[in-house]
């Protein structure tokens, strides 16, 4: 079953993207603008001032994402396609040769660009902030931080706490960690990482991208069942799900949310019973909106994501011993300079642990 369609502003596709707040472009629209319409930044006139975050979402996606459209935009199904979803930045020169020569210089080229950006603001030169002179010692500097989508209201929260101690500007990109980890192995200027897969910060760190000694287990979670708070379900066990219709979770392929609920229902003998009535959504956030919107009669998420929303309900907590392990690694990258160090040490903080444990996260011993 195909991901869910957009409902307009307020609906599903405010849930979604990548980020409520930095709607996401279809890769055949920036494939289209790129080469028609090329600006100082090979992204269009328009696009060439937009923030750089957008600019490396469209990057990223466009050469190395949605690679399970049916036909892929650029890139051949099979092995083939299986080989270079693997790929790291290496493998991105690599998808040259089969797209279009200049689309793919101009998505290169905009990489760099906005590389410079970060780089230029890092150095001073970024945004003025107060023009009375009296700024904080880091006022204008960016730490630019990858985060998993379930993350999102803690790191806002211990974000804008460090900025107001530091002056220095926490700028966030939230989504699937498949997703994020790609645009990192792409040249996405991210200084800090946190996944909530394992797996998916191993590919990061593989590429070369972290730091040594700088990565850190720090976080875990439960899956929950939720479904619309009006609705009179309720679950004792999980072989109950078999009298749902349609059941919301991530791309059980690809997103970590949905990859943790599909083992634990394959361990329940489940999986392929329900399999036909998933509605797949680019992150965990997506699976909580399709619930809320009526969109599907299930979900599985978060416990996390769960007690944010006052539209659904939990109809059964999965139990420790039958769900994967769940861990959200923490890394700072290759490019980090001091200030996010500075903010990696105090995603480790009392000041920070106390925020995610009453949002309901675990945290990890050795942290």
């Amino acid at each position: 079953m195909p991901p869910l369609e957009s409902e307009g502003e307020n609906g599903l596709n405010a849930r979604l993207g990548v980020d409520v707040e930095r709607p996401a472009v279809e890769p055949h629209d920036l494939a289209r603008e790129a080469q028609s319409d090329p600006g100082p930044s090979g992204l269009g006139r328009e696009e060439g001032n937009e923030d750089f975050l957008q600019v490396l979402r469209r990057d990223a996606r466009a050469v190395v994402g949605h690679l399970d459209e049916d036909p892929p935009p650029v890139i051949e199904k099979g092995p083939e396609r299986d080989r270079r979803r693997r790929a790291s930045l290496d493998g991105l020169e690599r998808v040259e040769e089969e797209i279009d020569e200049d689309l793919f210089d101009e998505l290169r080229i905009g990489l760099k660009d906005e590389g410079r950006r970060v780089d230029r603001r890092r150095k001073g030169h970024g945004p003025l902030g107060d023009v009375s002179g009296h700024q904080p010692a880091g006022a204008g500097e960016e730490i630019v931080v990858f985060a998993a989508a379930s993350l999102a209201d803690a790191l806002r929260e211990i974000g804008a706490a460090f900025e107001g101690r530091t002056g220095y500007r926490v700028v966030l990109s939230l989504g699937g960690s498949n997703d994020l980890a790609r645009q990192i192995r792409a040249g996405a200027p991210a200084e800090v990482f946190v996944s909530a897969s394992v797996e998916r910060m191993d590919e990061v760190e593989r590429a070369g991208l972290v730091q040594v000694g700088e990565r850190v287990d720090l976080l875990s979670n439960r899956l929950v069942v939720v479904v619309p708070a009006a609705a009179p379900t309720m679950l004792t066990r999980a072989e109950e799900l078999d009298g749902v219709s349609r059941l919301a979770l991530g791309d059980p392929e690809a997103v970590p949310v949905g990859i943790y609920a599909r083992r634990w229902l394959e361990n329940r003998g489940l999986w392929e019973r329900l399999r036909e009535r998933v509605v797949p959504t680019l992150d965990v956030r997506g699976a909580l909106a399709a619930v809320e919107s009526g969109n599907a009669d299930s979900g599985i998420v978060y416990r996390t994501d769960a007690a944010i929303s006052k539209r659904v309900r939990v109809a059964l907590e999965v139990p420790e011993g039958e769900a994967p392990r769940i861990v959200y690694p923490a890394a700072l990258l290759a490019p980090a300079g001091p200030p996010a160090r500075a903010f990696f040490e105090h995603l480790r903080s009392r000041a920070a642990a106390e925020v995610f444990e009453r949002l309901g996260f675990k945290l990890l011993p050795g942290r």
